[in-house]
C-alpha cells in the first residue's frame, strides 16, 4: 500500500488528477492547419472543375457512421482544474 500512498501524495503535492482524455482522432489532430485546408479546398475546385460532378453526388463521409476516433481511451495525468486533456 506504499505505492498507492505515495502516488497519491505526489497527485495531490503537484495538483495532479489521473483523468479520460477526450476523443479525438489522430487525423483530425495532425491533419486540422491552414495548409492542409488550403491544400483540401485547391484540390476540391480542381477535380469539381475536371470531372463536372452534379451536387447530389457529394457526400458528407462524416454522416456514414465509419469512426477513426478509439473506443477505449486510456487515462492520463493532467493538471487540475484544466478544461482540455
Amino acid at each position: 500500500m506504499a505505492r498507492v500512498d505515495c502516488m497519491r501524495n505526489f497527485f495531490k503535492n503537484y495538483n495532479l488528477s489521473l483523468r479520460t482524455s477526450q476523443k479525438t482522432s489522430l487525423e483530425m489532430i495532425m491533419g486540422f492547419n491552414k495548409i492542409q485546408v488550403e491544400k483540401f479546398y485547391d484540390n476540391q475546385t480542381k477535380i469539381m472543375s475536371d470531372q463536372k460532378f452534379p451536387p447530389s453526388r457529394i457526400y458528407n463521409m462524416n454522416e456514414t457512421g465509419i469512426t477513426t476516433v478509439p473506443n477505449i481511451i486510456p487515462k492520463v495525468v493532467a493538471v487540475k482544474w484544466k478544461q482540455s486533456v
